[in-house]
């Protein structure tokens, strides 16, 4: 992880010591935006490498080590393209964890995955477009759809008695898959989106001014405010409104927060922010535990659990895979059914348990994975929860239950 990066040019593909290929490894590929999101990149691999380690040290797969070979995509579409190839071609990965985006994850399984038969897990894409893709049952993710998520939030605003909500979403897939869902099911509660904001990135809200439309949300009753934009979008916009919002700050409800640390926030932390987010378990506090004292940072993202998740999933299923020569989307769900519950410590188990109940159940740290036909986890646990509870305090106005 420690590897040294010319400005704005992605690195070529690396490796820890403790997870490197060999010409007797099974490997699996990482792909994150290792030169844009550094920090969060980190994170990441970390995961990756904490579930590879953990596999290595209970045997391997089959007698074999698990290497990690991660990619860095930059966000870029031909960087992606080529690092893809270069992991089947150059490492032969029997599969990919990412990439990061959704429209990176439909580009790949569309050009590359599906031809090749390479099982895609990508830990943070949530377009309801995914699941929709002729993949050949080759994509699963572990993270919430736009269509969980939104559901989540209509049963917050319902719960609070919220009538009308203002939006502010950005036109790419995550925020208009939303903001379309909010406002198609918000009548069926008796509520209404009363006014809405596309956003183009390329806008400088640190020196543009909202006043005019906060007014107009002020002015039409709003009790609520979504908020479906970048970090360094969200911490000018919000500023505004605690500028020219006269009186108490309506609710802001957002997404996610994944990148939302103690290290980036920049904003007045006791702000009223509500986010969804996936629901802790019980088990996940070693991971990011050992995460943040690895990178010596204060808070780690969720989608940590769904990088170490997937490693084990792969893992588990490429075992169960070569003993009843089986096809791959056949074994994972086999391993992710109903029946005899497992975590990642019974790997080992796996064989036993498969020949004792045909089905399993997995429970990761990121909790219960059950796959539905389009390879979506129907058993993601989202909850709505207070920004500022991350550090352990009350926001200035209490929600509305």
């Amino acid at each position: 992880m420690h590897v040294e990066i010319a400005k704005n040019q992605a690195v070529p593909l690396f490796w820890s010591n403790k997870t490197a290929p060999s010409k007797d490894s099974i490997n699996i590929g990482l792909m994150v935006p290792f030169t844009s999101e550094r920090l969060k990149a980190m994170e990441l691999v970390a995961a990756a490498e904490f579930a590879a380690s953990e596999i290595n040290q209970a045997g391997g797969i089959n007698g074999r080590p698990l290497a990690i070979v991660v990619a860095d995509d930059d966000f870029i579409l031909e960087n992606q393209q080529q690092k893809l190839n270069e992991l089947i071609n150059d490492y032969e990965i029997i599969a990919l964890v990412g990439p990061l985006a959704s429209w990176s994850v439909i580009d790949l399984a569309k050009s590359i995955a599906v031809k090749k038969l390479l099982p895609l897990f990508p830990p943070a894409a949530n377009a309801n477009a995914i699941s929709s893709l002729e993949d050949n049952d080759l994509v699963f993710r572990l993270a919430a759809t736009n269509e969980q998520i939104s559901s989540k939030i209509i049963k917050f605003i319902e719960e609070n008695h919220i009538v009308k909500v203002a939006s502010f979403y950005q036109q790419n897939i995550f925020g208009i898959e939303i903001h379309d869902a909010l406002k198609r099911r918000l009548p069926e509660i008796n509520a209404q989106i009363t006014r809405s904001y596309a956003i183009k990135l390329p806008v400088n809200y640190k020196t543009y001014s909202l006043k005019d439309e906060i007014r107009s949300i002020q002015e039409s009753g709003s009790q609520a405010v979504f908020l479906s934009l970048p970090n360094e979008q969200l911490k000018h916009i919000i500023e505004q409104f605690s500028q020219f919002w006269e009186g108490e700050l309506p609710v802001f409800i957002l997404p996610e927060h994944a990148d939302w640390t103690k290290d980036k926030i920049g904003i007045d932390k006791s702000l009223c922010l509500t986010a969804v987010i996936p629901q802790i378990q019980t088990n996940t506090n070693n991971l990011l535990q050992g995460i943040k004292e690895l990178l010596s940072i204060s808070h780690s993202t969720y989608t940590s659990l769904f990088i170490y998740d997937s490693v084990y999933l792969i893992a588990a299923t490429h075992k169960h895979q070569k003993k009843y020569s089986t096809t791959f989307s056949q074994a994972v769900r086999a391993i992710t059914q109903i029946s005899k519950p497992i975590v990642t410590n019974d790997f080992n188990l796996i064989k036993k348990s498969i020949e004792q109940h045909s089905l399993l159940s997995f429970h990761g740290q990121s909790g219960k994975v059950f796959f539905d036909k389009f390879g979506n986890n129907e058993k993601v646990s989202l909850t709505v929860r207070e920004f500022s509870h991350l550090f352990d305090k009350d926001c200035k106005k209490p929600l509305l239950y």
